[in-house]
Formats: structure tokens, sequence, C-alpha cells
């Protein structure tokens, strides 16, 4: 196993630095102001920002920068497992984002509720988030806040305090388009911005292609542009087409 899907299993998390050229960035954050304006928006502040999911329903033109092999291998190393995405979205933000409290994104009916953790879970990442910080992680932004786990460890808060900073935590600094890979039962938060920016950031959930359980967050989305794209990228193609039942 490579060094990077190793820290997954024994971290949480790894990090791919500048995965995304500079010259990307800027025109993935023209795609997306461009769809919060079509889509009538105002603001970019409150927890999380202005949420798109999925997001390519909203901006279909990011598609392409879904196709990266090489991220893809890395995805489908921690997954063991061909990759499907499972949800697209993004978040924009600006300074008037506020504290963005701990939350995990495993499986359940609500918003930081999950089902129990099985007896016989064993020790499989089953599902990943790759979201790309198309400004970084910063103290501009607002840095990321991870709390480390091994894929064994339990599913539980460590903390009861959701909406502060935690002794043991780990605050995550990156430069733009940097893209983080992170197993769902990571507990993450991400402190304010500190002065005048933007924070965007963008990706997607990945699920091994042979998982038969819907999540409660996949958001498979299809369309003639969606059609369109697979022609022309077929890692994207790889990821969207033939999606499992559970999608159906």
């Amino acid at each position: 196993m490579t060094e990077l899907a190793a820290r997954v299993y024994e971290r949480g998390y790894c990090v791919i630095e500048a995965a995304y050229s500079a010259q990307e960035c800027a025109e993935i954050e023209e795609i997306l102001v461009d769809a919060w304006r079509r889509d009538g928006r105002d603001t970019m502040g409150g927890v999380f920002g202005s949420v798109f999911h999925p997001l390519l329903k909203y901006a279909p033109d990011m598609a392409p920068f879904y196709d990266r092999p090489d991220i893809v291998s890395v995805i489908g190393e921690v997954l063991q497992d061909d990759v499907c995405l499972a949800h697209s979205g993004a978040l924009l933000a600006d300074e008037t984002r506020q504290f963005c409290g701990w939350h995990v994104h495993l499986n359940g009916d609500r918003y930081n509720e999950w089902y129990p953790k099985p007896d016989d879970y064993g020790s499989q990442v089953e599902r990943v988030l790759g979201n790309v910080y198309v400004h970084g992680s910063n103290e501009t932004t607002g840095e990321l806040l991870v709390y480390p786990r091994a894929v064994t460890d339990a599913w539980d808060a460590p903390r009861d305090d959701l909406s502060a900073e935690w002794d043991g935590q780990e605050v995550l600094t990156c430069p733009p388009g940097s893209i983080v890979i992170f197993d769902t039962a990571l507990w993450h938060a991400a402190r304010p911005p500190s002065r005048a920016c933007r924070r965007f950031l963008w990706g997607a959930h990945y699920s091994r292609r042979s998982d038969p359980v819907h999540h409660r967050e996949d958001n498979w989305h299809d369309s003639p542009e969606m059609q369109a794209h697979r022609a022309t990228h077929p890692t994207f193609a790889a990821l969207t087409e033939e999606p499992p039942a559970k999608f159906r």
C-alpha cells in the first residue's frame, strides 16, 4: 500500500498538495462563481457557506476536473475496489463564514447522526471524501481541523462540545489546489477566516462500486451534459457510467 493510502487507514486522511494548478484553480473558481450567480444566490456566509449538492447539476462544466486518474488511483487503493462517484458537491464561502463545527459523513437518517458501527465492520475503509481546497487551507481562509483516527477506532465523538476546538486536533494547512482525501468517519471542523477572502472547496464522496448500500448523502446525477463529458473524459466516465442499483 502506498504511503498516501496507508495514511487514510492510520490517520483518517491524506493530502495531495497542489494537485490542481493555479490556472486550473482560476478556471474552477470562475465556474463556481458563475453557478452561484446563475442560481440567484447572494451570500457566502453562515456555517458552511453557499452549498451546491449535487455540484454536477449546478455546474456541469466541473466534470472534466474529476477526470484525474492519478487521484482516482489513490482512492481506489484506499477502497480496494473500483471507484464510484456517489456524491458531488461544493462549498463557496467568504470572510463572513462562521466556525464550522465538528462533524462526520457517516451514513444515517440525518446530519451528524449515524447507524451504529456494525460489530463485523472490520478494517476496510468503505467510503471517502475527496475535497479540493481551491484557495488552500490557511490562516486567511480558516484552517481545516481534523481529529486523527485509525480505521479500527470507534465512531463516537471524542469530545462533547462540537462547536469549539478540541485537544488532540490537527490543524491542516495546504496550498491552493490541494485535495484532502478522508474517511467518512473522520471528525473534522474549520476555523473561520481571519480576513477578507474566498474559501471555496469542491469534490465528491467516493464509494466502492461493489457496495450495495445507499448512503443518505448520495446524489448521483446524470444529464446530457454528463453524457457528453463521459465521451471525452475516460476516468470521469469510469466513475459515473452504469451506476450501481443503489442509485436507481
